[in-house]
C-alpha cells in the first residue's frame, strides 16, 4: 500500500512513558499507530528546550567565534555563541544573555535571521539564529561551572574557508551561516538597507 493512500500525519499517540529528566533534555518513549500500518510502533523522543545561535559582527566586520571542547565528539569545536532558551525567556533574550555570558560582548542591534529544527526525527525543539551587529566587548565572561570557552574574532570573508576546510563542523552553526548568506547574498557585512528589511528583535 502506498503512503500516498493515507494522510501522512494520521499518527495517533497511544501511550507515552514517564519522561526521564537529564537536566538538558527529557527522554521518553511514545507508542503511536498509523492506520496504514498493521501495528503500533515505539519511538524514542528527546524533549529539548529551544536553542539560539548568534552571528555577531563587530563594527570592523569581524565575526565573534567561540572554541570549546565538546564531550559528544571528544574534540575541540569552533562555533558561534549559542545556548538554551531558559523557561520564561524569549529567544531574543537568550541571544543577548548568552552572548554576554560566553564572550563579554554586547550588541546595539539584533535581528532575527530564521529558525531550523535540529533533528525532527526524535527531537522536539527549534534553533533560532539571530544576527547581532556593532558588537563591543563591555564586560568579562561569566561562564557556567562546567564551561571553558576561548573567544576569538575572524573576518567574515574567511568563514567559508573554515567550513570548507572542516574547521567549522557544527551543523547548526553551518545552518546559521546559510541563513546569513541567503539574507545578504554573500560573505560581506550587511548594509543598513538590508538590515532595515529584517525583523528587528525586541529590546
Amino acid at each position: 500500500m502506498s503512503p500516498t493512500d493515507h494522510d501522512l500525519k494520521a499518527w495517533e499517540t497511544l501511550q507515552e512513558t514517564p519522561p526521564e529528566d537529564h537536566k538538558i533534555f527529557r527522554l521518553f518513549k511514545r507508542k503511536s499507530q498509523h492506520p496504514g500500518l498493521s501495528r503500533p510502533h515505539d519511538f524514542v523522543i528527546v524533549d529539548c528546550p529551544d536553542w539560539v545561535n548568534m552571528i555577531v559582527l563587530t563594527p570592523e566586520g569581524q565575526v565573534i567565534l567561540v572554541e570549546q571542547y565538546r564531550h559528544g565528539s571528544q574534540s575541540l569545536s569552533l562555533e558561534i555563541p549559542g545556548g538554551m532558551v531558559d523557561p520564561g525567556e524569549s529567544p531574543e533574550e537568550t541571544a543577548r544573555r548568552e552572548l554576554a555570558e560566553e564572550t563579554g560582548y554586547t550588541c546595539e542591534q539584533w535581528y532575527n535571521l530564521g529558525v531550523v529544527e535540529p533533528n525532527p526525527a526524535f527531537q522536539t525543539n527549534r534553533c533560532w539564529t539571530y544576527l547581532g551587529v556593532l558588537a563591543k566587548q563591555t564586560q568579562e565572561q561569566h561562564l557556567d561551572g562546567s564551561e571553558m570557552i576561548h573567544v576569538e574574532t575572524c573576518p567574515l570573508s574567511e568563514i567559508s574557508a573554515h567550513i570548507k576546510q572542516g574547521e567549522i563542523t557544527h551543523s547548526l552553526v553551518i545552518a546559521a551561516f546559510f541563513h546569513y548568506i541567503e539574507r545578504f547574498g554573500g560573505w560581506t557585512s550587511p548594509t543598513q538597507e538590508q538590515l532595515d528589511a529584517l525583523p528587528q528583535a525586541n529590546p
